[in-house]
């Protein structure tokens, strides 16, 4: 019997060729498309989850209050660490990790390579995290002052062939390390990305004795391992009010807690990140819209199943007649479904192979598929299949199997309407959808423009950044004056931080204030040229003047945002006093000799704060240096730049990029996020339109005695084809009705993750309507032109 099924269905495939097409390629698309949006949202999931101890390790944030605000932070005090280590019995292991830069390595004098993420760890960082060990000891591998571990990647590119543990290399051409230890790559799926670990408590060479021990600096991220069997919540409880017993006075109203290690990557959005981690509500989207395709391709089969129901009513009739119980009818079109859908699930998974390597370029991973080894993925498909099969047959084998053989041989079956409701909900529900994803496309790709192109408060058109290590002034200065002997090199600045990730924070108060009145400011420190070189106005006051006998390092320039938190008239020639300055830790005040016009010194996804700019003093400079360039020969410019470069800096190498291309990999998720949604909402209505296709075309067929009638009786063929799409286009108003206020609250909702951003208008959904109106419509009309078209002779001859 089994074998009698298989041949039947596999007879009505071929048979039916163009709907059996729709039917598997569509639901193919739907079933690529799911297979694609999983394997991405099982990677996002899986991060940090290597870790042996995962479920026990957290990262400790703090809760603030600065200006009546409450901010997040992962940047705690420097000696908390060992205080908590100390009160609380529940930690098996803490470990402070700070961010080390992009140190250039190199052995001895010789021209190096650049580190692509440096971390200061304590050497319970490796018992804490399980990062695969190649080589050396990693219970006392960063135990000592000047150790360093370091990745294979790195050992290769410094030694080659040779073994690396036990040499010696050279970190800004400044002091030396001793590799003790050699990791293996870093996974992808780690939200701390590194290739150099040094030992924490070779800080001590770099920074003083104080600023390690100061309690009211925040800038070192703290994760923990918890002895097994803790609670998260009395845990919390516990240490919220730790810092209280170490501040005096609490200025920030502190309060500590734990978060997940494996929750870090997709929820956790604070100050001090240790890198740009993912969105949970992305997450949530693309699995919607997955979701989404999936049930479009899923209606095209039971929208085209149920409109055959009377090609099949005499096999059914003829079945029950000699016998059949309707539980074995049920059964065959059932397992018709289950072909149908394996089928579709094989193409799909060739479909998912061919487009892997589009879609990975689209979510910036490089994510591969293996059967094998990710059995819970490949698990997932065969349970999707019977899913889908039971989904998209259930109510076909149900309405088919229902028919009574009296009625289907008296002639008293009506050809495809006896569920004409139900194909018109679910054409409803796919345009629904379709809509729902035109407009939703729309609104966030206008979104990631108003990212890309809104005013900053500077211009950072062709501006080129070069990083230099290890600089002095003279350098720099000796650097500027060369290149700006080429006609096409406009304006050289210099800063610490670049104009947009500006992320050092110090509290400061100022002369007049009231007691503990104080607000956190942002500190950067420029040259006399940067303003100029990215176009940013004083708006009161001056700007830094090049003689450093005049602007040594007691004057300052602050931001529009911080005289307005600080309500002072009239702040130039105010003195301001703060805590620590994290190049002069022993200097404390300054006088205010200018004001600059806001612009953002981080992301759109952070309103405006206040802001300090410091002078370079005496012999201090930075390494980033801002070359502004004309418009034209910019490869020869380049060229120029390469050539001064190398020689005033023998020992770099030369690396530069335009600030443009930083600006737009800070909304990277966001351009991720409008490229996938904007092609799985082309897969959306391309899939509803083959649905359509086949539906107007099986719909138009039966109504081929009624346009002959039609024709016969003097109708014209534009009054038959508006006729005929008369039906369908009814739907689109329908599906336009319902998707509109639901697009417009799902939207509103998701722009409010944004301090700045686009007001939604009502031509977006008009223009959304009107391209599924014309999809749809085109969609129709070449069936109904081509019956319109028909002669009626022939339309009279049928059935």
């Amino acid at each position: 019997m089994i074998i009698n099924y298989f041949k039947t269905a596999i007879r009505n495939i071929w048979r039916h060729k163009l709907f059996s097409f729709i039917n598997i390629f569509g639901l193919a698309l739907g079933l690529a498309v799911f297979m694609l949006i999983a394997l991405f949202i099982q990677f996002e999931f899986s991060y940090d989850r290597f870790h042996k101890h995962h479920y026990r390790i957290y990262r400790i944030e703090q809760n603030m209050v600065l200006n009546n605000k409450r901010v997040q932070d992962a940047g705690l005090p420097p000696p908390l660490s060992e205080a908590l280590k100390a009160d609380y019995p529940e930690i098996e292991a803490i470990t402070r990790v700070k961010g080390g830069g992009t140190p250039l390595l190199s052995l001895g004098d010789t021209k190096g390579i650049i580190s692509k993420k440096c971390f200061y760890v304590d050497n319970s960082f490796l018992e804490i995290f399980s990062f695969d060990w190649a080589k050396g000891d990693r219970k006392t591998a960063l135990t000592e002052p000047g150790s360093v571990v370091i990745t294979e990647l790195v050992a290769r590119a410094l030694f080659g062939d040779e073994d690396a543990l036990g040499k010696t290399i050279r970190v800004d051409h400044r002091y030396d390390l001793n590799v003790t230890g050699i990791l293996k790559e870093v996974p992808a799926n780690s939200h701390i990305q590194f290739d150099t670990l040094i030992s924490y408590s070779s800080l001590l060479a770099t920074y003083d004795k104080p600023t390690l021990e100061d309690w009211y600096s925040n800038w070192l991220p703290l994760y923990v391992l918890l002895h097994k069997n803790h609670s998260l919540e009395d845990m919390n409880n516990k240490i919220r009010l730790a810092l209280r017993n170490h501040q005096i006075g609490n200025p920030y109203n502190s309060e500590l807690y734990l978060i997940p290690l494996t929750k870090i990557h997709l929820h956790s959005h604070v100050q001090s990140e240790l890198g740009r981690n993912s969105d949970i509500k992305n997450i949530y989207i693309f699995t919607a819209v997955a979701l989404f395709v999936l049930i479009i391709a899923c209606i095209n089969f039971m929208n085209l199943s149920t409109a055959r129901s009377a090609d099949r009513a005499r096999e059914v009739g003829v079945r029950k007649v000699i016998g059949a119980q309707r539980s074995s009818l049920m059964n065959q079109f059932l397992g018709e479904a289950l072909l149908t859908v394996t089928f579709s699930m094989v193409l799909a998974v060739a479909l998912t192979e061919l487009l892997l390597p589009e879609f990975n370029s689209i979510v910036y991973k490089n994510l591969e598929i293996d059967y094998f080894t990710n059995w819970p993925f490949s698990l997932s498909l065969i349970i999707i299949t019977l899913l889908v099969s039971v989904f998209s047959g259930i109510y076909p084998a149900i309405f088919l199997s229902s028919f009574r053989p009296i009625q289907i041989f008296k002639g008293m079956l009506s050809s495809g309407t006896r569920n004409i409701i139900l194909r018109k909900f679910l054409v409803v529900l796919q345009f629904f959808i379709s809509v729902l994803l035109i407009i939703s496309t729309i609104i966030i790709i206008q979104q990631v423009h108003f990212l890309l192109s809104k005013d900053l408060g500077y211009n950072s058109n062709h501006i080129l950044i070069i990083h230099a290590k290890n600089t002095t002034l003279e350098k720099n200065n000796l650097f500027r004056n060369e290149i700006l002997q080429h006609s096409n090199v406009l304006m050289v600045g210099v800063s610490d931080y670049l104009p947009y990730d500006s992320s050092n924070w110090t509290g400061f108060s100022w002369e007049g204030a009231a007691h503990n009145e104080g607000i956190k400011v942002n500190i950067n420190y420029i040259d006399e040229n940067l303003l100029d070189t990215y176009g940013m106005v004083i708006v009161k006051g001056r700007g830094f003047f090049k003689d450093h006998l005049v602007d040594q390092d007691e004057v300052v320039i602050l931001n529009e945002t911080a005289v307005r938190q600080m309500r002072l008239d009239d702040p130039i020639g105010k003195r301001i006093y703060y805590e620590v300055d994290y190049r002069s830790r022993d200097w404390k005040g300054a006088t205010i000799v200018g004001i600059v016009k806001d612009y953002h010194f981080l992301s759109l996804h952070q309103t405006i704060s206040p802001l300090m700019l410091r002078f370079y003093s005496k012999e201090m400079t930075g390494g980033n240096i801002s070359v502004k360039i004309a418009n034209k020969q910019i490869p020869k410019t380049i060229k120029f730049l390469q050539t001064k470069f190398n020689r005033i800096f023998p020992r770099q190498d030369f690396n530069y990029r335009f600030l443009d291309e930083d600006f737009r990999n800070m909304y990277q998720e966001e351009r991720k996020t409008s490229k996938v949604i904007f092609y799985l909402a082309v897969l959306a209505i391309l899939i509803a339109c083959l649905g359509l296709f086949g539906l107007a075309s099986f719909s138009i067929r039966q109504r081929t005695k009624e346009i002959g009638i039609r024709k016969s009786l003097g109708a014209s063929v534009p009054n038959i084809v508006s006729n005929l799409m008369l039906e369908f286009l009814k739907l689109m108003i329908i599906a336009n009705i319902i998707a509109w206020p639901v697009a417009y609250i799902a939207m509103r909702h998701w722009l409010q993750n944004f301090p700045y951003r686009i007001e939604i208008n009502i031509g977006v959904f008009i223009l959304a309507g009107v391209l599924a109106f014309i999809i749809a419509a085109l969609t129709v009309f070449y069936q109904a032109i081509k019956a319109a078209r028909a002669n009626p002779v022939e339309a009279l001859r049928y059935e």
